[in-house]
């Protein structure tokens, strides 16, 4: 939330931005108050479910350009005086966050989070090597757990795309993934890295046979990167 919520969108269609719907749309309106009390419905019945610390809200590839075209959002950024969509979908992540407080479990989200202003409670998963997200988040003092797609993402191949099971397009073999040092070089507290994570997202990956060829021997190198120093 609030991207990745079609499916959210074909059962429930009244949280979607006006003159949007679940066929064209991934995101929730961040300008219905009732938005917010759906999710802190279902938020609170997994808190009640799983004793975790924390909770991941997800938070990445929101198309934020549909905020800027649906009345209700635009309205809410005039009332709330928010400059732009990144400080909306940051808005909606410290309602969130500050729900979750009180119900004493953590936010995680993805590195898109800090696009916005949040709170300094909530941890950064860190997966878009290109923007620079996680170190920017460790300067700023936010705890972050380590996931890019250049070392972490196991549903890249590792080996020549020719011959390999098919995969989402992306080349990490496991010399590169077992090269990954998770402690960035620069001024921040090494302790605000809490870890790593390796992803095997499953679109193309029917099998478990296939899932394990993913993850073996990757997941392995994953391991002793986080469990080791470089």
């Amino acid at each position: 939330m609030p991207g990745h919520a079609r499916s959210i969108l074909w059962a429930y269609p009244e949280y979607a931005c006006e003159g949007s719907n679940a066929s064209n749309s991934n995101e929730l309106c961040l300008g219905n108050e009732k938005t917010y009390m759906f999710c802190e419905d279902v938020l609170f019945e997994i808190t009640q479910l799983f004793p975790s610390k924390y909770i991941h809200i997800g938070g990445d590839e929101a198309d934020r350009q549909i905020w800027h075209s649906c009345p209700k959002c635009t309205r809410l950024m005039q009332d709330e005086c928010i400059d732009n969509v990144s400080e909306l979908q940051g808005y909606f992540t410290r309602h969130i966050q500050e729900f979750l407080d009180k119900h004493g479990k953590t936010v995680i989200g993805w590195d898109e989070i800090v696009d916005g202003k949040i709170n300094r409670n909530t941890v950064v998963m860190s997966w878009r090597e290109e923007s620079d997200n996680g170190n920017d988040a460790l300067k700023n003092g936010y705890r972050v757990i380590q996931s890019p797609t250049s070392h972490c993402y196991l549903d890249y191949f590792q080996d020549n795309p020719y011959f390999e099971p098919e995969g989402i397009l992306g080349y990490t073999p496991l010399e590169q993934t077992y090269s990954f040092d998770p402690a960035p070089k620069g001024d921040y507290d090494n302790s605000l890295v809490l870890g790593v994570q390796g992803n095997l997202w499953t679109e193309h990956i029917p099998t478990v046979q296939q899932a394990e060829h993913m993850t073996f021997p990757r997941i392995l190198a994953i391991a002793k990167v986080g469990w080791t120093y470089p």
